[in-house]
């Protein structure tokens, strides 16, 4: 479980240094869930594990 949920921080991290980039917006944790439907399934994690590390991600971000 310990990969999956590295996996996960690690996307969303990616997923919001790219965004930042392009279009210079930070995404919200309402913003990355959108990337990130149905990847708990593939991951062996719950859905509300995936969001969770979205939210968390999103607080330290700011």
């Amino acid at each position: 479980m310990a990969r999956s949920v590295s996996f996960v921080w690690n996307f969303v991290n990616e997923l919001s240094q790219r965004s930042i980039k392009e279009r210079g917006v930070f995404l919200s944790a309402y913003d990355v869930q959108k990337y990130t439907n149905g990847a708990g399934k593939n991951l062996g994690l719950h859905s509300q594990t995936v969001q969770r590390i979205a939210v968390e991600y999103t607080t330290r971000r700011k």
